[in-house]
């Protein structure tokens, strides 16, 4: 009797197993959720672009806040052997997708916590650099298209954060891809072709990924190749008598200077609520430095990443709070400078300083972005006679004109101010002025429609 009723109990619960089979598979797993990093949203103003379309045509996007994704790599830091000087690029890091690769500026402290082959989302300004990069007599001048960031819209926590499976740039067989620059991108090798015996010892620019990565900061060996966003705590230590006022400053305004030895010049701007700042400067003798306080008088910002002639910026840099903040400028490693400084909150112009022009050297194939002017600028001395040319490479209608050291628009010869827009579309358009002062001047060049366009420049001196 104990035995049938055995088999009855196992028989049954055999029976309820195969009825269970049926509606539901044995061994199935509970369904959690797959972990994934936080994404915030991203700012009112940002135009979220992927990384290959905006690469097509950087131009169009020059000068814009933007939000882009791609894996994150580190830049090998570049270093000279001697005393031969460092031409440092604006730039710390990669993004990339595939094979299209944005550079990267900004981040401060938070790229050494940051794995590379990570997948981030970054919001920021599109700027154009165009600098030397190398060592000594043996750097070259280099076009870069890179991104300053503001922030990291995704991960967050950056130190929370996994490695992206197959993340862009991984070793095949052990060996380790390259990039392929698309024209006019910054050559991610830096060193030059050896046509002499070269002085200098530069990294190659191709990331090597970490096979088993930790989000643990790294030492730095290298503190002067540092981002510039100071201590909040800190302030310059500048004389109260080496700093001169030199006024307020309203958004989309240019304006210009000249330092002596050893002054800073201050500008001083209010805003009612917050605000994103711009601010470029340029300068045709010394190193300019940048620095933005609050009211309060706390170091908000010191900015020093470009060599001397080349255009310093302060580039989408998020004023959190309403009230007064002071802007100083100063110069280093000459006796005196003139300068000219471009300031721009969130309602102002898109007016992108393009850099110096140098005596009958053509700038060539310059993307001008719809609703967009350029600035070019270029030191004279008073009676110098210059022409400036500037040449449509499409049906761009161009118009030209030119303002003086103090940044404001000079006066033609009835005294009113000047404007070069002779010609229709397709047309070449040629200013010839003569300069009432030494100084530093500034050509603004646009497009009669505020359309897109294609063209070159080229400023000469007619003696």
């Amino acid at each position: 009797m104990i035995r049938q009723w055995l088999f009855l109990i196992i028989f049954s619960c055999f029976l309820l197993v195969a009825c269970r089979s049926e509606s539901e598979p044995l061994g199935t797993p509970t369904p959690f959720a797959t972990p994934t990093a936080v994404i915030d949203a991203i700012p009112a103003g940002v135009q979220p672009i992927p990384l290959p379309e905006l690469m097509a045509d950087p131009a169009l996007y020059q000068n814009r806040r933007i939000a882009v994704t791609g894996q994150f790599y580190r830049q090998p830091r570049l270093v000279c052997a001697g005393l031969v000087r460092t031409y440092r690029p604006p730039t710390s890091f990669m993004l990339r997708d595939g094979e299209v690769v944005l550079y990267g500026g900004g981040l401060g402290t938070g790229r050494d916590v940051v794995v590379d082959g990570l997948t981030m989302t970054i919001n920021g300004r599109l700027l154009f650099w165009r600098g030397p990069v190398g060592c000594g007599k043996r750097a070259v001048v280099q076009n870069i298209w890179y991104i300053e960031a503001a922030n990291v819209v995704s991960p967050r926590p950056l130190t929370n954060a996994t490695l992206t499976p197959d993340a862009g740039v991984a070793q095949i067989n052990g060996e380790e891809p390259t990039v392929t620059p698309t024209p006019d991108e910054f050559d991610p090798d830096l060193t030059p072709t050896p046509t002499a015996t070269p002085d200098l010892d530069l990294p190659a620019m191709t990331p090597t990924p970490t096979a088993t990565p930790t989000p643990t900061p790294t030492p730095d060996d290298d503190d002067e190749d540092d981002d510039e966003t100071a201590d909040p705590t800190a302030t310059p230590i500048f004389d109260e008598d080496e700093i001169l006022p030199q006024g307020e400053i309203g958004s989309g305004n240019l304006v210009g200077g000249r330092l002596e030895a050893g002054e800073v010049h201050e500008w001083r701007f209010a805003i009612r609520a917050s605000d994103v700042l711009t601010v470029n400067a340029i300068s045709a003798r010394g190193n300019l430095v940048l620095y933005l306080l609050d009211e309060s008088d706390e170091l908000l910002l010191r900015q020093d990443n470009a060599p001397p002639l080349v255009v310093e910026s302060i580039a989408g840099f998020e004023l959190d709070e309403p009230g007064d903040y002071r802007l100083l400028v100063e110069v280093t490693g000459a006796q005196e400078a003139d300068y000219h400084l471009q300031f721009m909150l969130s309602d102002s112009y898109n007016l992108v300083m393009q850099g110096l022009l140098v005596d009958d050297e053509e700038e060539e194939n310059i993307r001008l972005a719809a609703e967009s002017d350029h600035s070019w600028h270029f030191y004279g001395e008073e009676g110098d006679t210059v022409v400036v040319l500037i040449i449509p490479l499409d049906d761009m209608d161009p118009f030209l004109r030119l303002y003086g050291p103090d940044g404001r628009i000079l006066p033609d010869e009835t005294g009113q101010p000047n404007n070069t827009d002779e010609f229709g579309p397709g047309e070449p358009e040629e200013l010839i002025f003569v300069l009432p002062e030494d100084g530093l001047y500034a050509i603004q060049v646009g497009e009669y429609e505020n359309e897109a366009g294609l063209y070159s420049i080229v400023m000469f001196f007619d003696s």
